[in-house]
Parts: structure tokens; sequence; C-alpha cells
């Protein structure tokens, strides 16, 4: 339903409201827009990019060593064998 304006101060103050909240809006959109743009700053896209590096080379490490310390594991009573047959 519209609403029912009893004088012109009526329709200009209203008028004002829906104005402001207009530019409200507006500067709320440009403060996105920014922060949005600033996340895809090449140093911000680095920071973001060496956090998911630094997992990924962590995991990587951390595999190597865990094939490491088995492979010694399992060569020890190899050659603790190899030693009690010559003998």
């Amino acid at each position: 339903m519209a609403k029912q304006y009893s004088s012109f101060s009526e329709i200009d103050y209203h008028l004002r409201i829906l104005s402001l909240q207009r530019e409200i809006d507006r500067e709320s959109i440009k403060l996105r827009f920014n922060q949005v743009k600033s996340n895809f700053y090449p140093t911000q896209l680095v920071g973001g990019l060496s956090g998911t590096l630094k997992k990924i080379l962590l995991t990587l490490a951390i595999k190597k060593l865990s094939l490491l310390f088995r492979g010694t594991r399992s060569a020890i009573p190899n050659k603790q064998m190899t030693g009690s047959d010559s003998g």
C-alpha cells in the first residue's frame, strides 16, 4: 500500500531519509569493494599462499622423515641378520 502524506514537508522528510539511506548503501558498497580489492593485492595473495605452502612442505617433510625412519628400522635387523649368518 502506498503511504498517505498530509503535507509536502512529510514528503520532503521521507525523501531526505531515502536519500540518506541510498548514500549510506553507496558508501557501504564502496567500502566492501575496496576491501575485496585489497584482498587481491599481490602481497595478500602471496601471504595466503605462503601459509598453504608451509603446510604442504611440512606434510612432505613429515612423510619423508617417516619413510626415512621406517627404512632405518627395517635396515637394522637385516644388517644384524647378515652379521649372524656369517659367524
